[in-house]
């Protein structure tokens, strides 16, 4: 990694790393400003973490709100799934900061396989 520049430049690959992890909105910036024009490994790493956690955690939230109105049970599921993952983007978020390249639990994985066309 470059030491010369700063976080929050575009130039530092650690930029797209934590801003892929706040929101859908701050991936998409990651993705098409900072990492499309100058692509490596460690930013392309936590793009597939922060996309599956972006997708999963707007399933359990739908989840949760289709049990609000059917089933209580399957509302409780979805705010459970939507908990766990925070403690999953807290962890993702603490690895970009700190420049580790090491996969989230559970989703890390699949993730990796799922998303190799973004590279």
């Amino acid at each position: 990694m470059e030491q010369n520049t700063y976080l929050g430049s575009p130039e530092n690959p650690k930029t797209a790393a934590v801003v892929c992890y706040i929101t859908i909105v701050g991936w998409l910036l990651s993705y098409f400003m900072l990492y499309k024009s100058r692509k490596n490994d460690y930013s392309l790493f936590h793009l597939k973490q922060a996309l599956m956690l972006h997708i999963l955690f707007f399933v359990f939230n739908l989840i949760a709100v289709i049990g609000f109105w059917f089933n209580r049970i399957i509302m409780l599921i979805g705010q459970i799934g939507s908990l766990v993952l925070i403690i999953f983007w807290l962890i993702g978020m603490w690895y970009a900061i700190n420049e580790k390249r090491k996969l989230m639990p559970l989703i890390g994985s699949p993730a990796e396989n799922i998303f190799n066309f973004l590279g």
